[in-house]
């Protein structure tokens, strides 16, 4: 998996069994939790591929086939088999927290009245817009 730039690994497992649905039912592949997003790849290429902040719930739940982690996003996005699914809701919510904390306004050049102007960062993209912007020029989230 290619990471973004700014975007570091945090967790890397192997998934036993992957449910996705109307994607994939049983096929085997790598779970990648990164400071932005959450991935999932199996032999077809990347099943999943989720920004942290769009994840609405995380479960750790036993099924047929072991525990398993249960994501959403407004619905459920997948269930991964592995045995890791109670460490894995832990830095999944961790890395969440952190990705939804926008970084500190980075002064700007000075304005015309001397006074620097402030940008603030998109907490989706990175993008830089400037204060009092509602939402963002690139990707159009809310600042």
């Amino acid at each position: 998996m290619l990471l973004n730039s700014g975007e570091s690994l945090i967790v890397g497992e192997y998934i036993r069994s992957s449910n996705v649905p109307g994607v994939s039912f049983g096929e085997p592949g790598h779970l990648h939790v990164t400071n932005r997003r959450l991935v999932f790849d199996g032999a077809r290429g990347i099943i999943v591929n989720i920004d942290l902040g769009k994840i609405t719930d995380l479960r750790a739940a036993v099924g047929p086939e072991g525990p398993a982690l249960l994501v959403f996003s407004g619905r459920l996005v997948c269930v991964l088999v592995t045995v890791n699914a109670t460490n894995l809701v832990s830095a999944i919510t961790s890395a969440r927290a952190a990705a939804l904390q926008p970084p500190p306004p980075a002064p700007g050049p000075p304005s015309e009245t001397g006074k620097p102007l402030v940008f603030l960062h998109c907490r989706h993209c990175g993008t830089l817009s400037p204060a009092g912007v509602l939402r963002c020029a690139s990707c159009g989230a809310a600042l």
